[in-house]
């Protein structure tokens, strides 16, 4: 097992004072052929609004999963999910300078969310510790 981690933080330039730290711990496990990301939110910068949520972005790069992923259901079992698609109705993509295709693909993940390479046994898989 080997372990490393990386510390980033960012300043204002002004005031020369800190206002966000995160911590990303990353183990390599060479048995079991996993690499874990443990990522630590130490502080968020302050924003005055009423509310926002932080989502964090994964890019799993070279992974074929043909477009399909699998979410929790309140923590009972994984849901097949398809990008852009439900079957009960039909499903319309729209992007454009004003509109952004996020929402009709926001699932909220309670514990994790997963996607499995086509034809390999490789898997990505997120999981949180708090929801």
């Amino acid at each position: 097992m080997q372990k490393m981690t990386f510390y980033f933080e960012k300043y204002d330039k002004k005031s020369k004072q800190m206002y966000m730290r995160t911590r990303v711990d990353v183990s390599l496990d060479q048995d079991l052929k996993v690499a874990k990301f443990d990522v630590d939110l130490d502080s968020l910068p302050t924003v005055y609004l009423d509310g926002y949520e932080v989502v964090p972005t994964f890019t799993a790069k070279n992974f074929d999963n043909n477009q399909t992923f699998w979410t929790d259901s309140n923590g009972l079992d994984m849901q097949k999910r398809i990008l852009n698609y439900r079957s009960y109705y039909n499903f319309t993509v729209v992007i454009d300078e004003m509109h952004q295709n996020i929402t009709g693909n926001y699932y909220p993940i309670n514990s994790a969310i997963s996607l499995k390479e086509v034809g390999s046994l490789r898997q990505f898989t997120v999981m949180n510790d708090r929801a």
